[in-house]
C-alpha cells in the first residue's frame, strides 16, 4: 500500500489512500503515523509493535502537544515540504528556506541534505560518525543499548 501520488505511480493506478479521497470515504483529507521508537530496552524489536497508520485523520491519544500543518512545496508527484529548522536532541538547526526542500518518506531511514546541513544534524547525533571509502560522504550511527547493573 504505497502512499504515492498516481502520477508517478509504478503501476499506473489510483494509490489507495488517494482511492479512498476520491470517493469520499476519508472524514478529513488527512493521514498521520506514528512511529514507534524504544531506547535501551534489550527487547525493543520483539516489544515495539513499530507504529500506526490513521487514514484520514490524527489519533490525538498517539500526540503530544499540537499538530503543525505545512503545504506540500511543487507539483503532487512526491510529499515535498520546505523545512526552515530541525531539531535534534533539543537542539535547533537552523536552515536556509533555499536549501531547506525535504522528502518525507516512511519507507527509509535515509536523510538526504546538503553537506553543512547533514554534518550539524548528525553532530547532534550520539554515536554518528562519517563513513570512508566507497561510503564517503553517508553517515552512520549505533544505537548503545545500556543494561540495568
Amino acid at each position: 500500500m504505497g502512499l504515492i501520488f498516481a502520477l508517478i505511480s509504478a503501476l499506473q493506478t489510483t494509490p489507495f489512500r488517494e482511492a479512498l479521497y476520491n470517493a469520499n470515504e476519508l472524514t478529513e483529507p488527512l493521514f498521520s503515523f506514528y512511529l514507534e521508537r524504544y531506547v535501551n530496552q534489550a527487547n525493543q524489536i520483539s516489544a515495539a509493535p513499530g507504529g500506526v497508520l490513521t487514514l484520514g485523520g490524527t489519533n490525538s491519544s498517539l500526540c503530544n502537544g499540537s499538530i503543525k500543518y505545512l503545504n506540500l512545496t511543487g507539483p503532487s508527484l512526491y510529499w515535498l515540504l520546505t523545512v526552515s529548522s530541525v531539531t535534534v536532541q533539543g537542539k535547533t538547526i537552523p536552515i536556509d528556506p533555499l536549501s531547506g526542500l525535504a522528502a518525507i518518506n516512511t519507507d527509509t531511514t535515509l536523510i538526504r541534505a546538503p553537506t553543512p546541513i547533514a554534518v550539524s544534524i548528525l553532530a547532534q547525533v550520539p554515536g554518528s560518525t562519517e563513513l570512508t571509502g566507497d561510503w564517503q560522504g553517508l553517515y552512520a550511527f549505533r544505537q548503545y543499548l545500556h543494561t540495568a547493573e
